[in-house]
């Protein structure tokens, strides 16, 4: 079964539930990790309320939802956990798509968005023990 596992910050799980188009907006906003079919993985901060149709991004609703979509800052120095670089470009974002139907499982953490205060990184920082 596909799912999404909510962790603490300190590597503790919290819940898991089925993922699937509905359930995967839960994750909005925090760090995760996709793991995908083929093994790879996708680190980022999920933005579940975009969608990648034909180049361009959309905002989306639940019915419609084939794509989860992963952010990282470009310009984000990783030791000070601070943006740099000019006014212009100091904070763009990255955003991939990442096609739910190709994600075997997520790996979230709780309250790791930037809107609870935690260091800025692009890095999943848990270790979770398979």
């Amino acid at each position: 079964m596909n799912n999404i596992t909510f962790y603490t910050l300190d590597g503790k799980i919290v819940k898991a539930v089925e993922l699937n188009k509905i359930t995967i907006k839960d994750c909005h906003g925090m760090k995760v990790k996709c793991v995908l079919i083929d093994g790879s993985e996708r680190v980022g901060f999920a933005d579940s309320f975009y969608s990648f149709e034909k180049g361009k991004i959309s905002v989306s609703d639940a019915s419609s939802l084939e794509y989860l979509t992963l952010e990282t800052f470009i310009n984000l120095d990783e030791s000070t956990h601070k943006f740099v670089g000019d006014e212009a470009h100091r904070y763009d974002i990255n955003r991939e798509a990442v096609p739910i139907s190709l994600i075997s499982r997520i790996d979230a953490i709780l309250y790791s968005g930037l809107r609870w205060g935690g260091a800025i990184t692009n890095k999943f920082n848990l270790t979770i023990d398979e």
